[in-house]
């Protein structure tokens, strides 16, 4: 099973919250380590059914109805 429990803030570099579709940033917005929303996102994250939870070796990702949430590490 996926533990996201174990993840922190600082395990990332950068976070992004956009519309589906896309992940260039014409869809949405690309946040550097230490913003907000790094945390926000985390939290969604983690509070995430972990079947629902994307990760690869690069970042971790977790999908609503109408947005999607990455956070990458380096």
């Amino acid at each position: 099973m996926l533990n996201t429990s174990s993840l922190s803030t600082s395990d990332f570099v950068k976070a992004y919250s956009g519309r589906h579709g896309c992940a260039c940033g014409c869809r949405g917005t690309y946040y550097p380590a230490g913003h907000a929303m790094v945390a926000r996102i985390l939290k969604k994250i983690q509070a995430a059914d972990p079947s629902t939870v994307d990760m690869g070796p690069t970042y971790v990702a977790v999908d609503s109805e109408t947005r999607q949430w990455v956070l990458y590490r380096e």
